[in-house]
C-alpha cells in the first residue's frame, strides 16, 4: 500500500502572530481537518501581518 504525505494549512491575519498561529494549529487539531487521511500529516498553523508571519508545525503519523 503506498504511503501519502499530505500538508494542512490555516491561515490568519492579524498582529498577534504568535499566538494565533497557535490557534490556527490547535483549530487543525480540533476540528479533525485530518479525517480520512492516512500516511504522514504535515500540519501549519500561519498568521501573518503585512510582511511579518509566524508559523507553527506539526508532523504525525495517521
Amino acid at each position: 500500500m503506498p504511503v501519502h504525505s499530505h500538508v494542512i494549512i490555516e491561515f490568519k491575519q492579524g498582529e498577534d502572530l504568535e499566538r494565533l498561529s497557535e490557534e490556527k494549529l490547535q483549530q487543525i487539531m480540533d476540528n479533525q481537518y485530518y479525517a480520512g487521511l492516512s500516511g504522514e500529516v504535515l500540519y501549519i498553523g500561519l498568521a501573518h501581518d503585512k510582511k511579518r508571519c509566524s508559523m507553527v508545525h506539526k508532523i504525525m503519523q495517521i
